[in-house]
């Protein structure tokens, strides 16, 4: 989560609290529909305030923010590592399970106010119904073996991203846990009454 290096908050705590006294004040920048309903999820579970404006892409939500026509916006590293870095952005937390080694003192989510939620781009393969068990077991090996590679872990790290391994039962788990923190997500934007 990144706002202007001029906002008056300086932590997450301070900031969610600067949203409540100032909702005509506040909006955050969405690059997807997914971006959206994650900031929807966050201010559901934060207390935060803010109406969303969508961009065509994060580069242009990021502009927006060190822009200040923007209160704020979660990004994903590659456009939101640089500007931090120089100083036209400044991080206030992480939406992940831990730490970004490219943000070291970001705090998540849940260190910085003790919310559980941790939500981010995913990459997941998938085959053809009715695999062959020994086909889908060697192509697991084979990706995990990628995924183990210095080079993956490298190429990624390098950019920002965070890696989670997960094989085909555990990506289903976090499938369906995503699925059901987005409709909690979609209902809180009013998108859903189910």
């Amino acid at each position: 989560m990144i706002v202007s290096p001029n906002h008056p908050a300086s932590n997450l705590k301070d900031f969610i609290a600067w949203t409540k006294a100032n909702p005509d004040k506040t909006n955050y920048g969405a690059a997807s529909a997914g971006f959206q309903l994650s900031t929807e999820l966050f201010k559901l579970k934060s207390g935060a305030t803010g109406q969303p404006i969508v961009f065509r892409s994060t580069n242009e939500a990021v502009t927006n923010i060190i822009g200040e026509q923007v209160t704020y916006g979660f990004a994903e590293p590659p456009p939101s590592l640089p500007q931090v870095q120089a100083g036209k952005a400044r991080a206030l937390a992480v939406m992940a399970p831990a730490r970004n080694p490219s943000f070291p003192d970001v705090a998540t989510l849940k260190e910085a106010m003790g919310i559980d939620y941790a939500t981010g781009a995913w990459r997941g393969i998938a085959g053809p119904k009715g695999l062959p068990p020994e086909i889908a077991t060697k192509l697991t090996a084979s990706l995990q073996k990628v995924y183990d590679s210095k080079e993956f872990k490298d190429f990624m790290g390098n950019r920002g991203f965070g890696t989670v391994w997960g094989n085909a039962a555990e990506f289903a788990s976090f499938m369906d846990k995503g699925d059901a923190q987005m409709g909690d997500a979609m209902k809180a934007a009013g998108l859903s009454k189910a």
